[in-house]
C-alpha cells in the first residue's frame, strides 16, 4: 500500500500474506501494532487488515472494538478490499495494490 495523503505521504508498505495474514495498523507504537501511522487522527487501534481465502480484508477497530476516529467507509464487518481502493483513517489515506 502507498501513504497517498495525511503525514506519512508517500510512505510504501509491503506485506507477504504467506508470512503474516493478520496486519494491525494504529497510532500506537508498541508490539501489538504492526504499521504505526503517527496522524493524531489515527486510533490506537484503527482497523486490522486479514488475509483469508486468497482475499484481503479490512475491519475497523482491534476485531473486538470500533476505533475511536472510524476508518472511512465505517465497514460494520469485515469488507474485502480491492485493488486500487482507496482507505482513509484520521487525515491519512492511502492506496491499496496487490501483487501476484
Amino acid at each position: 500500500m502507498e501513504v497517498l495523503f495525511g503525514e506519512n505521504e508517500q510512505r510504501k508498505i509491503s506485506f507477504d500474506s504467506r508470512v503474516n495474514n493478520l496486519i494491525r495498523i494504529g497510532r500506537l507504537q508498541n508490539s501489538e501494532t504492526d504499521v504505526v501511522f503517527m496522524d493524531e487522527d489515527v486510533s490506537r487501534k484503527q482497523c486490522i487488515l486479514i488475509y483469508e481465502d486468497n482475499n484481503w480484508y479490512i475491519n475497523d477497530g482491534d476485531g473486538e472494538n470500533k476505533s475511536s476516529n472510524g476508518t472511512w467507509f465505517y465497514p460494520e464487518k469485515y469488507f474485502n478490499i480491492f485493488e486500487n481502493m482507496i482507505i482513509r483513517m484520521g487525515t491519512t489515506s492511502f492506496l491499496c495494490q496487490f501483487e501476484q
